[in-house]
């Protein structure tokens, strides 16, 4: 996939070269001809040429002007092109450097308000930089982003999830609709979330529909002071009769101001965002979907388009307010009773449809962002979701890391009853198989495909405790942080939602205390977690833990190992992140000072 984005940016970069050389190419036409019509003008008025030669010049400048804003208009096509190029270009640059992880050469998505401090979220690097969120997504609208934020934090049911897995794998080979998807939104990548997806109020009550004499005054007025005016400039009227209705119509703009004012002042502060809608929608309309998820979703969205496009219109009406015509408009046409009165049709028969039209682009976004990675990772398979309280991961392999480093192993919890004890030494893996099993599970209920080559589970609610920080602010110590993640699994084993089986991942669990009541308070809480049928996974150093009595049948132990080779330049430490069979057998703290040259 790699070559597919570096041969396509190459394309779009022989389009840029051309669309540069047309752009100057233009440029020169443009000015030419502008000069060639000024020339006209003066040479016709200044020279002593024959009258002939002059009133064919006079004739001539005009033809000159008129092909000069024809060039304009021709110019800007060029520079539509050339944007649209470098765009693309850029796009396929960032796709490249997600592939290969390379996380600071492509941008890193804003978090969704209401998931940024989440503890779970933190804890398996969900959002932020270098991220699940920042690998996965690719919506270009706020909705979208909240959307696939939500699939990622808030794990659905396994028939939803499941629903979702053909509609990404139909979506995974359209590279080419999801970046121009992408493109039609870009006036939208930075737009904050927290402001309405359009400019449109359900509650809107139409106030111009609702007075007939105000309706009918706005279409009689501005008749009446155009025939006036022109029987006077006919000479049919001896007097200036068409200053009462010019005067009818300043009173009526200078009373219901306010209102209209009300009632486009969204539209007009949001032209860009609408137009930009209007193309993410025509963009969706062109997909003929196959799967029943893709169906459902994509129903909801016709006549969208259409819809938006219409409000583009009243937008662009409203836009005159910036030209030297606008009093003109506005005091002799009532031109904003007009385009106010267009906007509250629109809302009569299309605000109670547009809250179904973005859930449904937001959820399509969503699954196209999961195809895009189905499509970068062709060799991630889709889970299979079982009754069976157990997690079979066949090959797991962490997402976030770079393919070509990447170490998988094959991990089973599984039954009830018994957890995963991981052992080894500092920086032999423990933690970042806790964070691969987590992030995996994660896309798993997203409907996303994982990184596995075989993936069985049930439907989980995953509580963690891997990322702990003390916080001097609320006065809360590490010990006493990671105590209030420990009691939020126990209430949930005690009350699990919606039947999802608890499943907890502990990074060296309770290292803010000493190893006495480190054991003790160990042995309760896996004792309460294994009685509620919690299933889950454990690191730690202290390798007492795996010889407490009652813990003992219930413990899978495998453990990490490191290597150690001496160099001129001193001892140097090798691991093979490979998962083996019972307790670690080696340590390597001490070798570690003799490596930093710590002499003690």
């Amino acid at each position: 996939m790699l070559d597919t984005y570096q041969q396509r940016a190459t394309q779009f970069q022989a389009e840029i070269e051309v669309a540069e050389a047309l752009s100057s190419q233009a440029s020169n036409r443009r000015g030419s001809v502008f000069l060639a019509a000024i020339a006209c003008v003066v040479i016709a008025r200044y020279a002593p040429i024959p009258q002939i030669a002059s009133t064919v010049l006079y004739a001539l400048g005009p033809i000159l002007l008129a092909v000069f804003v024809a060039l304009i208009f021709g110019h800007r096509r060029i520079s539509d092109r050339l944007e649209r190029a470098r765009y693309l270009k850029q796009l396929n640059l960032d796709a490249a450097a997600r592939l290969r992880r390379d996380w600071d050469h492509f941008p890193v998505p804003p978090t969704p308000v209401g998931f940024r401090d989440h503890a779970t979220a933190k804890d398996l690097d969900l959002f932020g930089h270098a991220s699940l969120f920042h690998l996965v997504n690719t919506a270009i609208t706020p909705g979208g982003r909240e959307c696939l934020a939500d699939w990622l934090s808030n794990p659905t049911d396994p028939e939803t999830a499941s629903a979702r897995q053909p509609a990404v794998h139909e979506l995974a080979p359209m590279l080419d609709w999801r970046q121009e998807l992408h493109l039609a939104g870009q006036d939208l990548h930075d737009r904050d979330e927290s402001r309405n997806a359009m400019p449109v109020r359900e509650e809107s009550t139409p106030w111009i529909s609702n007075r007939p004499a105000l309706l009918l005054a706005s279409r009689l007025l501005p008749a009446a002071f155009v025939v006036l005016a022109l029987c006077q400039l006919g000479g049919l009227l001896p007097k200036p009769w068409w200053l009462f209705p010019l005067i009818a119509m300043f009173a009526l703009n200078k009373v219901f101001g306010k209102r209209i004012e009300h009632t486009l002042g969204d539209i007009r502060r949001e032209e860009s965002a609408l137009q930009a809608y209007s193309s993410v929608f025509a963009k969706l309309e062109e997909l003929a979907p196959q799967s029943d998820w893709l169906k459902h979703h994509h129903d909801q969205i016709e006549g969208a388009h259409e819809a938006v496009e219409q409000l583009c219109n009243y937008a662009t009406s409203n836009a005159a307010r910036g030209s030297i015509v606008y009093p003109l408009l506005k005091y002799g046409l009532m031109w904003d009773f007009h385009v106010a009165r267009g906007v509250e049709e629109w809302h009569a028969n299309f605000a109670q449809k547009v809250g179904g039209w973005f859930e449904a682009l937001a959820q399509i976004e969503a699954a196209a962002s999961l195809s895009n990675l189905h499509h970068d990772e062709p060799d991630w398979v889709f889970p299979e979701f079982s009754p069976e309280k157990s997690v079979v991961a066949l090959q797991l392999g962490h997402p976030l890391i770079d393919p070509a480093s990447r170490v998988a192993n094959d991990l089973t919890i599984a039954p009830p009853g018994h957890f995963l004890l991981i052992t080894g030494s500092n920086m032999s893996g423990k933690s970042t198989l806790l964070r691969s099993l987590g992030l995996n599970l994660t896309l798993a209920q997203a409907g996303a495909p994982t990184c596995t080559t075989s993936l069985q589970l049930p439907p989980l609610h995953i509580v963690t405790s891997l990322r702990v920080e003390d916080s001097l602010t609320e006065g809360v110590s590490f010990f006493m942080a990671e105590l209030k993640r420990i009691k939020a699994a126990v209430q949930l084993a005690d009350n699990p939602l919606g039947g999802r089986t608890i499943l907890y991942l502990f990074d060296e669990i309770l290292r803010g205390t000493n190893s006495v009541e480190r054991q003790a308070i160990v042995q309760r809480l896996l004792g309460h977690l294994l009685q509620r049928d919690a299933i889950g996974a454990i690191t730690t150093h202290d390798l007492a833990l795996a010889e407490i009595e009652s813990l003992k049948p219930a413990a899978h132990a495998v453990h990490f190992r490191e290597g150690f080779t001496d160099t001129p330049e001193g001892p140097k430490m090798t691991f093979d992140y490979q998962l083996r069979e019972g307790l670690a057998t080696t340590t390597n703290a001490i070798k570690l000072l003799e490596m930093i040259d710590l002499k003690l």
